[in-house]
């Protein structure tokens, strides 16, 4: 056992049930045509990038085979520069080897955490290393939301694609998996059916919720700081933040301009009133591939919870949406495709009825 095993243990029922198991089938066909690009997707705080460490710690361990870990630290890197260091570990990785030339039969895999940051740069490397003959196999993590925004423009053969979403939501086992290890590393004093009541009532299942109020645990709760945060806001970022939020929860993303409009501000004005509100770590802004930038709270949890605390009515709901969708402009295709996402999704015929009845729908 060493510190790496010991302080990371995924409980995740997809990464033993699914993405192991492909991964091990993928890394078993040495051609460089076989090569593939997994895309690990979900929720924030669902345990992403803490996954693909993982993967990256028992691929090297229990396949014996080298692995190239690209951190997220914004810089560019070069397809030469990378493709010189898998030839040169390759060499290595040969001469270590007790047969001569088993090395032409490694398959390197490259970890990569955030891939809209590096979107164009994963495809040169994946195309470069797939021209030169290098077996590789590429993971990388990203938001389900974000995934999809990009998901078009990413000209990747879909047969070359493998997606596997991580749920934000704990199964039975997990519970189990996580009270377990909880005890097993002393957060927890003693496990049990009370702790199982508290992640199922109190934290609803979610893997967010349960390590940040556990693990955080000498932290105010999640509640009182998602409350605490709204109330400091000046009332003209509160009524932003609300706009934002009931938007956020249904996993949407509201644009910058869509917003100005909605909110019936001056640009220079809701400049400023942004830089205040993203200096206090409230909502920050994200460019999407398509250029247009938008808004969004730290979590679809932290939004619902926002609504529910703060515009718990669904009248008052419905009335920010129509404003919403009101002001969206037809000339655009992302504002337009938002508003037939919102519309369906918030007042859509399977809507779950408790935000909105079926009189408001109509």
């Amino acid at each position: 056992r060493n510190q790496y095993t010991h302080k990371i243990k995924i409980i995740r029922d997809t990464y033993y049930d699914k993405i192991w198991r492909s991964i091990q089938k993928e890394l078993s066909d040495k051609r460089s045509q076989a090569n593939k690009i997994i895309i690990v997707k979900g929720m924030p705080g669902c345990g992403k990038s803490t996954l693909i460490k993982r993967l990256g710690f028992d691929i090297y361990t229990k396949q014996d085979l080298p692995v190239i870990y690209l951190k997220n630290t914004g810089i560019l890197f070069e397809n030469r520069y990378i493709n010189n260091i898998i030839t040169f570990l390759w060499e290595k990785y040969t001469d270590l080897q007790e047969h001569p030339g088993l090395g032409e039969e490694v398959k390197f895999t490259i970890i990569i955490d955030n891939l809209r940051n590096h979107t164009e740069q994963i495809i040169s490397l994946f195309r470069h290393l797939k021209s030169q003959g290098k077996p590789c196999l590429f993971i990388v993590a990203e938001r389900s939301r974000d995934w999809e925004n990009i998901k078009d423009e990413f000209s990747i053969r879909s047969d070359d694609i493998i997606e596997f979403t991580i749920p934000d939501r704990l199964s039975e086992n997990e519970i189990d998996r996580i009270i377990r290890y909880l005890y097993d590393i002393k957060y927890i004093e003693e496990p049990g059916e009370h702790w199982k009541n508290i992640i199922n009532q109190i934290y609803e299942r979610s893997f967010f919720i349960t390590i940040y109020s556990i693990v955080r645990h000498s932290r105010k709760p999640l509640e009182k700081i998602i409350s605490d945060q709204y109330i400091k806001l000046p009332p003209n970022l509160q009524k932003m933040y609300l706009y934002i939020s009931v938007v956020d929860q249904f996993d949407g993303d509201i644009n910058v301009e869509l917003l100005i409009r909605t909110l019936k501000k001056l640009y220079a004005e809701f400049e400023e009133e942004l830089v205040i509100a993203e200096s206090d770590g409230v909502f920050f802004r994200h460019e999407l591939p398509s250029e247009y930038m938008v808004l969004k709270t730290h979590h679809k949890i932290i939004a619902r919870k926002t609504i529910e605390f703060f515009a718990p009515d669904p009248e008052q709901q419905k009335e920010m949406l129509i404003d919403i969708i009101s002001n969206i402009s037809s000339s655009s295709d992302y504002e337009t495709n938002l508003g037939m996402y919102l519309i369906i999704d918030c007042f859509g015929p399977s809507v779950r009825d408790e935000i909105f009845s079926l009189q408001q729908k109509e």
